[in-house]
């Protein structure tokens, strides 16, 4: 299973956060589960990609 954390959490629940599944589908559960996450960056519109297509081999590059 390959469920992934989001940083909202679940307002009816303290201790809950919502996950995306597999499938695209979002739950919420537990915040003690072993999701996965990841890092997000949250860029400025002036930045554009310059190149690359995101895949291990040409990560993105981005300017301004």
């Amino acid at each position: 299973e390959a469920f992934e954390w989001m940083i909202t959490p679940n307002s009816d629940n303290s201790n809950g956060v919502w996950y995306v599944t597999i499938t695209g589908s979002v739950n919420s559960n537990l915040a003690n589960y072993g999701y996965a996450s990841r890092p997000v960056l949250y860029l400025k519109s002036d930045v554009t990609v310059t190149g690359g297509d995101g895949s291990l081999a040409s990560p993105y590059q981005i300017g301004i």
